[in-house]
């Protein structure tokens, strides 16, 4: 995955302006921007920069 910009939480929420645990609802109710779990137990979450873009898109419609 070379090339990706990789957010954290807590980045996605600063950029969005709500909180982390806005951003965590988001992705236990699959309504926000693609993650990738990291970790040997996949409790890490990274967010690729392209995927949050895509999401903002995507709510900002055509």
């Amino acid at each position: 995955m070379t090339g990706v910009g990789w957010l954290t939480v807590a980045e996605v929420a600063a950029r969005c302006s709500v909180t982390p645990a806005t951003v965590y609802r988001w992705i236990r109710e699959g309504t926000g921007p693609r993650v990738v779990r990291t970790g040997p137990t996949g409790r890490g979450i990274r967010v690729p920069a392209s995927a949050v873009t895509e999401w903002e898109q995507h709510l900002m419609g055509p």
